[in-house]
């Protein structure tokens, strides 16, 4: 019975030492064969591929038979066994119409530039690690960014076809070719393309596409990023990442904000928000590949906001398991010449991992943003997942449920208003430019940290705040243009869809009636209301504004190293971390305590946060 097929997995030689799945040919229906073959990271004649697929079904069901001293099988799950087989064809399709495959006779059978040559070599996870054995596990994760980055080429299987596939595919190769002549003219049939309702379904298909669940893999980050080579195959169909990575820019242009914003207003431009969000996750992919190559542009002190950015992003990807939403970063971290001091281990515990997390970030930032990575609408008088302390990141839970003061910015006065929302703006320093102080006991899952309390919490009101000036009426301006966009003339109309009927492929825009864009939008994970909060304190009347779970008698306390300030809450012998707020004075906004602290209005004590 094959499932009782358990593979002995031969101890490798030396800590340098992979193994290397080899590929061999056979029939559709005859039985995945191949041979494990262990190979050292330091042979320069090494060539191989990696593929990055999700593991999908929780248990492995099908039989993969490896070649050795006797067959052994081994079971895989149906995702890598449809991967495998369509390898093994050895045939894959372009559908690009522009592609110059299109003119030879057998293009739709055609093997591609970079065929597959049998036997092959594959690096693949769930195969070439003995997943049964959690020390060889944390012994070669840290070796997947080296993987990834020697292979010759990286084979991103995104799964089957389907009815969505070749539109989508399309769509992106067709953004791809408008962003080589990018211009006012582009511009213009980019807004042609996203207001045509005639080319609706090739957005719904874009949506269902990204609504695949490997676009959200925390490891599609660095398997990506460090890849030579990324060839990416839906079924039969293939594309590069050269060809995908160029349709970013073209969909995060301003025209297409625009639409993506009235969304939120009518909900008229869905399917638009839904490729939007997938082609968001290939952006900060395509950003962090470029940072590698020239990290100074990418932000001012790398070592200090690398791993921060990067638990950061990685929160809107999933993980099987919740650990690997640190770990799978980490690979990451000596790119960028930053010691991950963090050892990779599945004998710790997901609190553990977190709390090591969260202490890293401080020692290599010197300050608390740490805490802005919390979650809101959450209480704190209930028992969080993984028994987390109040204090500590929860990796899993999306960024839409982060607060909206810990990137708060404000405007300098000499910004145009009508620029407001393109700027950067200043960050706020509530507690002036103090380096935090803070210590970490993981044992008793603590934080003593330096600051002072402000102020008693008085009374609370539930209503909408806008958080900045005009900023109802900015976005009435914008979809007032939206609202008031008028199609082309007929002549240049025509143009318009001769260029995307060159582009596109009309045979996919009216033939069928595709599942409803709310269902993709579901996929795509809710969006949790902002309720902000209003406060006023008891002793100062200082007004503010939270997006956390807060009581009356909370304190809104300043604590050195946090740029805003935040609310605690004291239970029994010590403090909880409740979230973040904004006081409405920007001078005290701007660190206009601290000079009553120096004072001795303030005194600073040290908060045992729990």
């Amino acid at each position: 019975m094959a499932s009782n097929l358990k593979y002995n997995y031969a101890p490798l030689s030396s800590d340098r030492s992979i193994r290397l799945l080899r590929l061999m040919p056979g029939s559709p229906s005859s039985p995945l064969v191949c041979y494990l073959d262990e190979a050292s990271l330091d042979d320069p004649e090494l060539e191989y591929k990696a593929l990055s697929y999700v593991w999908g079904d929780e248990y492995p069901q099908l039989a993969l038979w490896i070649e050795g001293i006797g067959r052994q099988g081994l079971l895989i799950r149906s995702n890598l066994d449809a991967a495998l087989r369509q390898l093994r064809k050895n045939i894959l399709s372009c559908c690009d119409p522009l592609c110059f495959c299109q003119n030879q006779l057998f293009s739709d059978q055609g093997t591609v530039h970079d065929q597959f040559t049998f036997p092959v070599y594959l690096w693949i996870d769930a195969i070439c690690i003995n997943q049964g054995s959690t020390e060889e596990r944390a012994r070669q994760i840290p070796f997947m960014c080296e993987i990834y980055k020697k292979a010759h080429t990286v084979v991103a299987w995104l799964g089957e076809e389907d009815d969505y596939t070749v539109p989508a595919i399309q769509l992106l190769l067709g953004l791809s070719n408008l962003w080589d002549w990018w211009s006012d003219d582009a511009k213009v049939a980019m807004r042609h393309l996203t207001h045509n309702e005639k080319f609706k379904n090739f957005w719904i298909a874009l949506g269902h596409f990204f609504a695949r669940c490997w676009w959200t893999r925390v490891w599609i980050i660095q398997e990506i990023v460090l890849s030579r080579n990324t060839f990416f195959i839906c079924g039969r169909w293939c594309t590069t990442w050269d060809r995908i990575s160029k349709a970013t820019p073209v969909l995060m242009d301003d025209s297409a904000d625009e639409l993506s914003e009235a969304t939120t207003l009518t909900g008229k431009f869905l399917y638009l928000h839904v490729a939007r969000r997938g082609i968001g996750l290939l952006k900060f992919v395509k950003i962090i590949k470029m940072a590698l190559d020239n990290p100074e542009t990418w932000c001012p002190s790398p070592e200090k906001d690398v791993l921060s950015t990067l638990l950061l992003a990685g929160r809107r990807y999933n993980a099987t398991d919740p650990r690997d939403k640190v770990y799978g970063i980490l690979g990451l971290l000596s790119e960028f010449g930053v010691n991950p001091q963090l050892s990779v281990s599945y004998d710790r515990s997901v609190c553990d991992v977190y709390m090591s997390a969260a202490e890293l970030m401080y020692k290599q930032q010197g300050n608390l943003d740490f805490l802005s990575l919390v979650e809101v609408n959450r209480s704190i008088d209930k028992k969080r997942k993984f028994n987390l302390p109040s204090w500590a990141p929860d990796y899993t839970v999306p960024t839409n449920y982060l607060s909206i003061f810990g990137d708060m910015r404000y405007a300098p006065k000499w910004v145009n208003e009508a620029k407001v929302s393109r700027q950067l703006f200043g960050a706020f320093a509530f507690t002036g430019n103090l380096e935090g102080c803070c210590i970490f006991n993981l044992g008793s899952k603590t934080i003593k940290v330096a600051g002072f309390e402000v102020d008693i919490i008085q009374r609370i009101e539930t209503r909408l705040i806008d958080l900045q000036p005009n900023f109802r009426a900015n976005h009435a301006v914008k979809y007032g243009r939206r609202l008031c966009w008028h199609p082309p003339n007929k002549t240049e109309e025509s143009k318009l869809e001769e260029i995307w009927g060159g582009f596109l492929d009309h045979e996919h825009a009216h033939t069928r009636a595709w599942g409803q864009v709310e269902n993709v939008a579901a996929e795509c994970g809710p969006v949790p209301c902002c309720r902000p909060k209003c406060f006023q304190t008891a002793t100062l009347q200082l007004c503010g504004v939270t997006d956390a779970y807060l009581c009356v008698n909370d304190r809104v306390c300043g604590l050195l190293g946090l740029k805003v300030p935040c609310i605690l809450r004291l239970q029994e012998n010590s403090w909880h971390f409740v979230g973040l707020c904004n006081i409405y004075q920007l001078d005290i906004m701007q660190g206009g305590l601290m000079e009553d602290v120096k004072t001795g209005k303030f005194s600073l004590r040290e908060f045992d946060i729990a």
